[in-house]
């Protein structure tokens, strides 16, 4: 879909589907990460018989899988700079801490019967998991809401723009971001009057 033929209304085509996937990741993890915790405090003031045995065993199934799909994501996708790859990572990535918790609380029940380890460990996970979904989550607004990237200084784009000595001045520079792949930039240049528009093209192009 990313690559499908760029339509005349949409002049950067679908690539925001990515960033909009990106978001729904990372507010749906922070809603599931809230929840739970709810959920563990409940448990804190009606605690529940857990069954130990049974939850140690799908635990270790569940991460089993989980370390599987985990590994598969990081050899074959950037995890690392698409944010939309970020975002899918840390949904097996919560899945992954959550059966490492329900071991931990399956193990401490058996030996020792705290019950309380199961809402501890809820609450331990689900924190952690709030807090990578926010920096998935507060990525995407700022890319959505167009605000300049956070690896990028533009006062540096801008005096480099002005090192040719065609241009005079330059104001009104905007740098935004269209997907993981693609910047954007517009400004306003003062330039001399010797400068063709094909010299003005080839100096475009270059950045």
């Amino acid at each position: 879909m990313l690559k499908k033929m760029l339509p005349s209304p949409k002049p950067f085509g679908y690539k925001r589907f990515e960033i909009l996937a990106a978001l729904f990741n990372g507010v749906t993890l922070f809603v599931i990460g809230v929840v739970i915790i709810i959920e563990a405090i409940r448990r804190f003031f009606v605690p529940e018989n857990v069954q130990s045995t049974e939850m140690f065993i799908i635990s270790v199934i569940g991460l089993i899988v989980n370390i599987i799909v985990a590994s598969f994501m990081f050899k074959g996708g950037d995890t690392h700079e698409n944010i939309n790859m970020r975002g899918a990572f840390l949904h097996v990535l919560g899945d992954l801490l959550g059966s490492v918790g329900a071991i931990i609380a399956a193990i401490l029940i058996w030996s020792f019967g705290w019950y309380v380890a199961d809402p501890i460990a809820s609450i331990i996970v689900s924190l952690l998991i709030i807090k990578s979904s926010w920096g998935i989550t507060k990525s995407s607004l700022n890319i959505l809401m167009e605000g300049t990237p956070s690896n990028v200084d533009i006062n540096q784009v801008i005096a480099s723009i002005k090192s040719e000595p065609a241009i005079h001045a330059v104001h009104d520079c905007h740098i935004w971001t269209i997907s993981n792949e693609m910047n954007a930039l517009s400004c306003h240049a003062v330039v001399d009057n010797e400068m063709s528009i094909a010299e003005g093209e080839q100096f475009i192009t270059s950045y």
